[in-house]
Order: C-alpha cells, then structure tokens, then sequence
C-alpha cells in the first residue's frame, strides 16, 4: 500500500535545533603565514595598517 493519506512511521530524519558546540580549529585547516614574506612586508611595519583603538568601530 501507498497511500498518502494513511498515519505511520516518520522515515525523515529530525533536524536539530539550536547552535552547534564551536568547532576547535584544526592545526592542519589553519594556514600558515609566512612573515619574512616581502609581499606583506607593510602589514606588519607600516603604521597605516595598525589597529587605532581610539577609534569608534573598534571592538575588543
């Protein structure tokens, strides 16, 4: 039989609720960087890319 309208077994899966437990990040998913890289050389010694907490938007 396959009626639709006949009540039984629900097969679908239940889906959870609410948030997952925060996944620890994985050694081998985070990238490594490599800091003596002239590319991004100004990152790290121009004062343009320095964080300003004085400034509104920064958040701790």
């Amino acid at each position: 039989g396959g009626d639709a309208n006949l009540k039984g077994y629900n097969m679908k899966p239940k889906k959870a609720k609410g948030k997952k437990g925060k996944e620890i990040p994985v050694e081998d998913k985070i990238p490594s960087i490599d800091y003596e890289d002239p590319r991004f050389a100004s990152l790290f010694k121009s004062p343009l890319f320095a964080l300003d907490p004085t400034d509104p938007q920064f958040k701790r």
